[in-house]
């Protein structure tokens, strides 16, 4: 990927509105018995919607669903879904 199509989806990403937002901070601790201390997993939650011309972002959408981000993947968090439709 070069500059210049860098800079495009950059430009078509300024055309996609958020339409509806519900992300909020969960926070989640866990004991780990081999470091003998307490982990966080807290983070993110919720839904969020998006409109405008979003195909061009399909395979990353597709590729993040499939692959999870964030961290502390590895106990289940990172996971996303991703829905396409018509909002009404």
């Amino acid at each position: 990927m070069d500059f210049a199509e860098i800079e495009t989806l950059q430009y078509l990403s300024e055309m996609v509105q958020e339409v509806s937002s519900g992300v909020y901070l969960n926070n989640i601790d866990r004991y780990s018995t081999r470091r003998n201390m307490k982990m966080d997993l807290s983070g993110l939650m919720g839904a969020m919607t998006f409109q405008g011309e979003l195909s061009v972002f399909t395979p990353w959408l597709n590729a993040a669903s499939v692959l999870h981000i964030g961290r502390n993947v590895t106990f289940g968090c990172g996971k996303i879904d991703v829905v396409f439709g018509n909002i009404e």
